[in-house]
């Protein structure tokens, strides 16, 4: 295998198997996104420790002034113009220390989807993270008082109950340390709030917990979205919720023509039905959801390198697992930041596969 490890995407007995299951993800993205680029994603050297997180992820971001920035990954797959000829416009890291359904099968409930995380995962890379920090300042940096870099998602972030937008043009900074923790933003976004039938809620605990509030839905969701703040032996979330690919429209990506369309009944009903069925597609359930599941969120300098296994390519109507790179950064390349979101499960009964 490419790193001859022996482990992980390497394992003689699952990593072809596993690799199957993240060329399946890749597929499923490339059918739900209709862009003109291939994003170049690392999956870098497997962890084998089987402690906090399960993977984790992340796409880089130019720093180059404050604003909202959609990230490499977004800027390649919607322009087909390679942000940087010399880093990957995202990564994943994968521990394979945990229990792992590795192959396209039921998952038993002592085991973690692969499918489902790595799915998660690149969800984040495609954009679905948020910028903003415990203070509602910016995690990356800034430039100018008042302001900051933020990602495009942020720029939709709402609070629920009075349409207080918390990022303004510009990166502008309209959000509070109470923001962050008020179980009260949405994501406002014009096409994902036309489906759902409301601003889709947003995983805002009082606890807050860097790299899993503000960056996922609310927990109490039901159906279960993929974008959820935890996950837990057995769960499986291998497809997107109507209303999350519209979420990834408004970011700005363009659909194909096999995904829900916004407005799913364009001709009304003269007659409604007084006892409609719940939205297929989720809607705001009452309280009692699970607890948030995640770490990290620390922006990192990836100038300095390590060891990526791997490139999984994402769009273009592709889908391959190819080839080796090692990343590294010169002096007066443009400065990147990395936001990583790990996933880490809730329950799991951690008995390992021999």
């Amino acid at each position: 295998m490419i790193d001859n490890t022996g482990f992980g995407f390497d394992d003689p007995a699952e990593g072809a198997t596993r690799q199957a299951t993240v060329t399946a993800v890749l597929e499923y993205i490339s059918s739900v996104l209709n862009v003109p680029g291939i994003a170049d994603i690392e999956f870098q050297r497997s962890q084998s420790d089987g402690s906090g997180f399960l993977a984790a992820a992340g796409s880089l971001v130019s720093v180059d002034g404050d604003g909202f920035k959609g990230g490499f990954t977004f800027d390649h797959l919607t322009t087909g113009v390679d942000p940087s000829s010399t880093a990957p416009d995202g990564n994943v890291t994968m521990d394979f220390g945990w229990p792992w359904n590795s192959d396209m099968g039921p998952t038993p409930s002592n085991e973690i989807d692969l499918y489902s995380v790595v799915l998660h995962e690149l969800t984040h890379a495609l954009g679905i993270a948020s910028y903003a920090s415990s203070t509602g300042g910016s995690k990356i940096g800034s430039f100018n008082a008042g302001s900051g870099i933020f990602s495009t998602y942020d720029s939709f972030l709402q609070r629920g109950s009075t349409g207080k937008q918390l990022y303004l043009a510009g990166g502008v900074i309209n959000a509070t340390s109470a923001d962050m923790r008020s179980d009260d933003i949405v994501f406002a976004g014009p096409n994902a709030t036309m489906v759902f039938g409301s601003a889709p809620p947003i995983h805002a605990p009082s606890g807050y917990s860097s790299g899993s509030s503000i960056s996922h839905w609310a927990s109490s969701l039901l159906p279960e979205p993929v974008m959820l703040a935890s996950t837990t032996g057995g769960r499986e979330g291998r497809e997107y919720l109507g209303w999350e690919i519209q979420a990834l429209a408004d970011l700005g990506y363009p659909l194909s023509g096999q995904v829900p369309d916004p407005d799913p009944d364009p001709d009304p009903d003269p007659d409604p039905d007084p006892d409609p069925d719940p939205d297929p597609d989720g809607g705001p359930m009452p309280d009692g959801g699970i607890d948030p599941g995640f770490d990290g969120g620390t922006p990192i300098d990836p100038g300095d390198g390590g060891t990526p296994t791997r490139v999984g390519e994402v769009g273009g109507n592709t889908s391959t697992l190819t080839g080796t790179c090692s990343v590294h950064t010169t002096k007066g390349a443009p400065p990147w930041a990395l936001v990583v979101l790990g996933l880490i499960p809730l329950v799991v009964r951690r008995t390992r596969r021999s």
